[in-house]
């Protein structure tokens, strides 16, 4: 995936972290091959799907080397294309949970004053994936089947963000 990975690698430089979802079937991605989750850029951080108790749902794609973390995606209010609402679930009604929350952490840096931001966008975005993967809540189910074996904790990573900056 040469091409994709030079865009989200392009993106990167610019302090953009993307964020994508996995595929909505029962496969590893690492062996099945799947984009733009199976793209190796450092920009990238992919997503599946869980429950809202943080259990993995049986259609959900995984990988321990291709899917970085879980989040809520199962029966999410969103709108639709009718002007309307619908619950709707999938990997698809995940990534936007991660989304949301570094772009959150992203405005905490930049509120923060840290040179990081002027410095070296690039820096800042692998920064937000790294709070996001290392403030994971821990779930043993998914040990082996999503990088940080864990779902997104927004809380967690808000905290360990916090603690970060102070020292700085």
């Amino acid at each position: 995936f040469a091409a994709w990975d030079e865009a989200y690698n392009e993106l990167g430089s610019l302090g953009v972290l993307s964020i994508a979802a996995t595929v909505n079937d029962h496969v590893d991605v690492d062996l099945e091959g799947d984009i733009p989750t199976g793209c190796s850029s450092e920009y990238l951080l992919t997503v599946t799907n869980s429950d809202n108790d943080g259990s993995l749902e049986y259609y959900s794609g995984i990988g321990l080397k291709s899917i970085d973390i879980a989040a809520p995606g199962t029966n999410i209010l969103s709108t639709t294309s009718e002007n309307s609402y619908y619950e709707m679930s999938g990997t698809s009604m995940s990534s936007p949970h991660v989304a949301a929350a570094a772009l959150i952490l992203s405005q905490l840096i930049a509120n923060s004053k840290t040179k990081k931001v002027e410095n070296s966008p690039s820096q800042v975005a692998l920064h937000i994936k790294d709070v996001l993967l290392k403030s994971v809540n821990k779930k043993e189910h998914l040990k082996g089947k999503v990088l940080s074996g864990g779902i997104l904790d927004l809380e967690k990573a808000i905290e360990y963000l916090r603690e970060q900056l102070i020292k700085e």
